[in-house]
């Protein structure tokens, strides 16, 4: 009994029910994407005071990323891509407060242990990541574990 209320408290997910008619693959890949248009309930949640403008292009962003950046690379400034990733770290806070998950911001600590290096004129500051700028050293990894285990409070 006690198993199925915890159940029951659980939060529900969206139920959505398709059918793809043949030759319309579009408009359902494009319900799919935007998860049912619940991806702009979450940006109107997370950031209410956005412009209507700018929040359908974070939702454009976040519904078809590879098209998106592709477009913005072109014309994005360093202020653009700033204020952008701020609001995408906002939007997956939201998203990630509603599944009573914790998101943990590892760009703040590895920009931090990157500047650190620098500061100290460390030869190597590119040390955190692989040749290719992607995926993490073990150096890298072991800055995760720590930072993981500060937010948990298990450090």
């Amino acid at each position: 009994m006690l198993r199925l209320e915890a159940v029951q408290r659980l939060p529900k997910g969206t139920e959505l029910f398709l059918s793809d008619v043949h030759g319309e693959d579009e408009a359902f890949t494009h319900l799919i994407n935007n998860a049912s248009g619940i991806i702009d309930e979450k940006i109107m949640k997370a950031l209410p005071d956005l412009p209507e403008r700018e929040r359908h292009v974070l939702c454009s962003l976040i519904t078809y990323p590879h098209e998106q950046l592709l477009r913005m690379e072109e014309t994005a400034g360093a202020g653009e891509w700033d204020g952008l990733m701020r609001r995408l770290v906002a939007v997956a806070r939201e998203a990630a407060d509603e599944a009573r998950t914790l998101l943990v911001p590892l760009d703040t600590a590895f920009e931090h242990e990157t500047a650190r290096a620098e500061a100290r004129r460390d030869p190597a500051t590119g040390y955190l990541f692989t040749k290719d700028g992607t995926h993490p050293t073990p150096e890298g990894y072991r800055l995760i574990a720590r930072t993981l285990l500060r937010h948990w409070r298990l450090d």
